[in-house]
């Protein structure tokens, strides 16, 4: 015989107890995006941002994070690094679309750093301005480059 769960939640704590009767913080609410192009001083941005990033007591973000997001555009580099033409393949559209996607689920987890590296770092501004244009993917693909690079140079961490 099965005895009935008398407990709020499965952990069997009281969920104002769990947080010590303080309030919840309030949720932080999804910035807007307003599409902008890549500085032509784009390394000298990157520089500052993860200058910026480490000068805080709480890195915000590690190299392994950075790389994986930078090897979402490298497949898709190494196609129009090659290529003469204005617009970018539909296969490179594809994955612009899924860095936009894998920035959105990031920032949406909830860790406020990498929230904040967001912000500094305009990824998702200079992603959406990027549109079909290969010149803004590439200066794009630079910037993100340099972004990793700059990290490691500031001592970042790697996990």
């Amino acid at each position: 015989m099965a005895y009935p769960n008398q407990y709020p939640n499965h952990s069997g704590r009281n969920e104002k107890a769990a947080f010590g009767n303080r309030p919840r913080p309030e949720p932080r609410q999804p910035r807007v995006i307003v599409a902008e192009e890549v500085p032509e001083n784009y390394v000298d941005c990157a520089e500052k941002v993860m200058e910026q990033e480490m000068k805080q007591k709480s890195k915000s973000i590690t190299t392994s994070k950075l790389r994986n997001l930078m090897s979402l555009l490298v497949d898709a580099f190494n196609v129009e690094n090659r290529r003469t033409e204005e617009s970018i393949t539909p296969q490179s559209q594809a994955a612009l679309l899924q860095m936009r996607v894998r920035l959105a689920y990031e920032y949406g987890r909830g860790n406020d750093r990498f929230k904040d590296f967001l912000e500094h770092s305009k990824l998702q501004e200079y992603l959406k301005g990027t549109g079909n244009n290969r010149q803004k993917f590439i200066n794009l693909f630079h910037y993100v480059e340099a972004l990793v690079a700059y990290h490691k140079y500031y001592g970042g961490e790697e996990n």
